[in-house]
């Protein structure tokens, strides 16, 4: 009785989180003005970019079931896409906190939950890192100079964040080649996206990125 309770009290919490997401999003977001800019726009280029910005969901859920691998898939997709919903509409990031409460049967120590919600950022960090100074490398110079120094900036960061003078709370990182790629992946599926999008700006793919 008491297990089944709480199944369905799961489901109903996720039911009314995303009800009151749609009706954020119904209240906030300008269809009228979405709807003749996408009039300009070719529909392949819409789908395109669609499938692309869902792809980049993709590789953050897998990202997150590489350190949650008992979690079901649909539940850390649901996750990834709760977590950035609220973030985009909440101030100061508070929809952080979601990932403590949607991840919380799969860490009951909210201490180790807090350590892999930190390596994830870490790596969204480190990745934007490199990423921007391949782009800015890449416009500067050229794209065989700037890959070796950008993919060089990834272990780089970690030698140096390890033996930073920090508590005992925060993680130690490994080299976790997996996590990055995946990071990497959904950070280019997002920025191809746009891009796609905004074909009409005279910029090329790297001077974008960086603009963006």
């Amino acid at each position: 009785m008491g297990e089944a309770l709480k199944k369905n009290s799961k489901w109903i919490l996720s039911l009314l989180t995303t009800l009151v997401g749609v009706a954020l999003i119904v209240y906030l977001v300008p269809f009228g003005e979405i709807a003749k800019a996408l009039k300009r726009l070719e529909p392949w280029r819409v789908l395109v970019a669609l499938l692309l910005y869902g792809v980049s969901y993709l590789f953050r859920t897998l990202r997150w079931q590489y350190y949650y691998r008992r979690a079901p898939l649909g539940k850390l997709f649901f996750t990834t896409a709760v977590n950035t919903l609220l973030n985009n509409l909440l101030p100061a990031r508070l929809g952080e906190l979601s990932i403590f409460a949607l991840l919380r049967g799969y860490d009951r120590d909210i201490k180790e939950t807090a350590r892999k919600f930190l390596k994830v950022r870490l790596l969204d960090a480190f990745t934007l890192l490199s990423f921007f100074i391949f782009a800015v490398l890449a416009v500067r110079f050229n794209s065989l100079l700037a890959l070796p120094v950008a993919l060089s900036l990834y272990p780089l960061a970690l030698w140096v964040w390890n033996r930073l003078p920090l508590p005992q709370r925060f993680p130690r990182l490994k080299t976790d080649a997996v996590p990055f790629a995946l990071s990497l992946g959904a950070l280019l599926s997002k920025l191809l996206a746009v891009y796609l999008l905004l074909h009409f700006i005279p910029l090329d793919f790297f001077r974008f990125s960086i603009s963006v």
